[in-house]
């Protein structure tokens, strides 16, 4: 192990050296000089982050490089986004640089909090950003055990668990999806209550509260999908807003059950 964290320690050095003259190959180099995310060379540094968060082997200069490192990378990120600025990362497209900077941010939180994701788990290895060199999934992605409760509840609330990514890669499409889930329901629902009404077949009150549970059903997939349009990494809100959409349904049900039946009843129906 101790080869290895020395190795570990080669990169990450190769990457924001004490001499201030980085390595042509190496990520950081890539990145700032050419412009280009060498996704290679990325994988090398997250190998070596890993590496070191298993073996322990952390002090304070190899801090200070990890977070020069990545708030380097970090002010990149943010001038390939401005508008603005002439910076323009080439060698990954949109969708995978997206993908690549949460999976960026997540390793590089994990090195600092000391608790590394499990990356195996994350479908974004394969999908937009290719696998790593053979043998750098083995022991080195190994996560740290934490308490379920507690590590499951912070990512729900916090972080994007590794369960969300499927939906997460193409959040877009699930939020789109979602969305016109809700708009059919919407359509159903108002259809269906006109028609009701219309041929005086709602002289009970369970054809309003089944037009009012549809209209509950369509407001809770809109409230988990209209909201996040926009945002880059939002699926464990998308699945918490769906869990709790049961919630909002009940309280739109009774809602419009107070106010519906004395409506219906004021413009002379009956139960």
């Amino acid at each position: 192990m101790q080869s290895d964290a020395m190795d570990a320690r080669s990169i990450i050095s190769k990457n924001h050296p004490a001499s201030g003259e980085f390595e042509t190959t190496s990520f950081r180099s890539r990145l700032y000089e050419d412009a280009t995310w060498s996704q290679d060379e990325y994988w090398k540094v997250e190998w070596a982050l890993f590496q070191l968060a298993a073996a322990a082997d952390s002090d304070a200069e190899l801090r200070w490089r990890v977070f020069r490192l990545f708030s380097a990378t970090v002010s990149l990120f943010v001038a390939h986004y401005d508008p603005k600025d002439i910076y323009v990362m080439d060698g990954i497209d949109a969708e995978g640089l997206l993908e690549a900077r949460e999976r960026f941010d997540l390793v590089f939180e994990g090195f600092f909090s000391q608790q590394m994701p499990d990356v195996r788990s994350w479908p974004i290895a394969d999908v937009r950003l290719g696998r790593p060199a053979a043998g750098l999934l083995m022991s080195a992605y190994e996560p740290k055990r934490t308490s379920g409760f507690p590590r499951c509840a912070y990512c729900l609330c916090f972080r994007r668990p590794p369960l969300a990514v499927s939906i997460g890669s193409s959040a877009p499409r699930a939020r789109f999806l979602m969305v016109g889930i809700g708009a059919l329901l919407l359509w159903g629902a108002l259809v269906y209550a006109y028609v009701a009404f219309a041929l005086n077949v709602a002289g009970r009150a369970n054809i309003f509260i089944a037009s009012a549970l549809l209209l509950a059903v369509c407001v809770g997939f809109l409230w988990a999908g209209l909201p996040l349009f926009g945002e880059q990494a939002g699926a464990s809100r998308v699945i918490g807003r769906i869990l709790i959409a049961p919630l909002a349904s009940a309280v739109w049900v009774l809602m419009l059950t107070l106010v519906g039946i004395p409506f219906h009843l004021a413009i002379g129906g009956t139960l």
